[in-house]
């Protein structure tokens, strides 16, 4: 039998190395005659190219874990990626393919001719298979829950200037509550936290975390804010929190909602439809801290404003007060030496003719005593003139007695004037009312709505606007 690879020496059978390369392509678009789906694991960076293709391998990964059990080179050309990334972008996705990433390409199955490179030239991306079906059915249903108006319930609500009664939702133990509250803890601000216990992955998740976004919103008096919380995990432990149920109860809560759950790659549904939402627990907690701590630092700085303002206007008014009071007192003072005036002439007045009456009546006693004694007997003398001096000490007795009276009615009239001091004035609830000149305020004519009225009273003063003038009448009570 001929050797029918024997050496010959007719080279016109001789493949060349493109032609050779040309044939195998030609058998292969043979093979493929149209695009198929290829389904892989990217390896390695993707390599973008000055022109704009992407060159990147896909593999069959080992299920041990070792080297791929297959790999093929892969092309996405310039005119191609621009239409995967239009298509992409249609269903709400970013192209970004990353080692790791699990696709289904459409595609060529090609060879350079001229490399020899056998190769697979991608035109289209799955988009359900590229993401997951989980993450195309969290995009419907936010678009849905958006139409709704759903997603917007939640972040309307004000978050409270002093959020300090917190409710927690997350799992008994967890990491995620144990960094949330050491961070709360550290700040030395009087939080208030209430938990309320719920499974953040399972079956369970929805149910639970319903019910205690539910219990929270019941507290009296309300809570300021909600966190729901849960650590990182993988995709699957977070896509039970992409449930309906628990955007809805995220949506209708009263309560302003902070939602950190997972990783700061990571969003769940909750993220949608929060009030706001955190990167990690400990981010959330941090949050609070820090809108605490921006009111606090609001609150110190109208304080220092206001102190700048009432001081200057305080010192006035109290040297104002001081002077009315030194008045008051120098007015108060001058009339209570006018009453005593008047009241030592009263007695003076009184003493000079109480002793008048007593000298007329001793003389009228003498001149009877004298004509008695040619009248009466010696022993009838002596009994009446014992009658007389015991009518004059009882008459002498009644005089000091209304001398007495009449000093102590005048020390309870020192005493009325004194009680009637401006300060003991002042401190029964009275008070002194200017004008804006200063002038004193007697009566309600000459004031008109709008007037700026001084007010002092025992502690201070108060400045006014007058709103409504009435007169009454006297006498007239309504």
């Amino acid at each position: 039998m001929e050797d029918t690879f024997s050496n010959s020496t007719d080279h016109r059978t001789d493949y060349t190395v493109l032609s050779l390369n040309q044939r195998v392509k030609e058998l292969l678009e043979t093979a493929f005659p149209y695009p198929v789906w290829l389904r892989g694991e990217i390896s390695g960076n993707p390599r973008v190219t000055g022109r704009g293709h992407m060159y990147f391998q896909l593999v069959d990964p080992s299920v041990e874990g070792g080297f791929p059990e297959a790999s093929i080179d892969c092309a996405l050309f310039a005119g191609s990626k621009a239409q995967v990334v239009r298509d992409l972008a249609r269903e709400g996705i970013s192209f970004n393919p990353v080692e790791g990433m699990s696709v289904r390409v459409l595609g060529r199955v090609d060879l350079w001719a001229r490399g020899g490179r056998y190769q697979f030239n991608v035109i289209k991306v799955d988009p359900a298979w590229t993401t997951g079906k989980r993450a195309l059915a969290l995009r419907k249903l936010l678009d849905r829950l958006r139409r709704e108006g759903l997603l917007e319930k939640n972040p309307s609500l004000e978050l409270s200037s002093l959020p300090l009664r917190v409710g927690l939702v997350t799992s008994r133990d967890s990491a995620a509550a144990k960094d949330f509250l050491k961070t709360l803890d550290e700040s030395d601000l009087p939080f208030e936290v209430f938990a309320s216990w719920a499974s953040m992955q399972g079956r369970d998740a929805a149910d639970t975390v319903r019910a205690s976004l539910r219990a929270l919103a019941t507290i009296d008096p309300p809570l300021d804010v909600v966190v729901l919380t849960r650590g990182g995990g993988s995709q699957a432990d977070l896509d039970w929190l992409n449930d309906e149920l628990i955007g809805t109860a995220v949506a209708a809560c009263p309560r302003p909602v902070v939602s950190a759950i997972g990783h700061e790659i990571d969003s769940t549904l909750p993220d949608y439809a929060a009030h706001t939402c955190a990167k990690t627990p400990t981010h959330a907690a941090s949050l609070l801290v820090d809108h605490v701590g921006g009111f606090l630092t609001d609150v110190e700085s109208l304080a220092s404003l206001l102190q700048s303002i009432c001081l200057p206007r305080l010192a006035g008014a109290s040297s104002s007060l001081k002077a009315t009071a030194e008045r008051l007192r120098e007015l108060t003072e001058i009339g209570i030496r006018t009453d005593l005036a008047g009241l030592d002439g009263l007695l003076h007045r009184l003493g000079d003719s109480v002793a008048g009456e007593i000298r007329g009546m001793e003389k009228r006693v003498d001149t009877e005593v004298e004509r008695l004694a040619y009248l009466v007997p010696a022993g009838r003398m002596d009994m009446e003139r014992q009658r007389l001096h015991s009518l004059g000490e009882r008459l002498e007795s009644a005089l000091r007695q209304r001398i007495s009276e009449q000093r102590l009615l005048t020390e309870r009239l020192e005493s009325e004037v004194r009680r009637r001091s401006p300060e003991d004035m002042l401190a029964l609830g009275w008070s002194v009312v200017r004008r804006s000149d200063g002038t004193l305020v007697r009566s309600v004519s000459g004031i008109g709505e709008g007037d700026r009225l001084d007010v002092t009273v025992s502690d201070g003063s108060v400045s006014t606007r007058v709103e409504n003038v009435s007169e009454e009448k006297a006498g007239e009570v309504e």
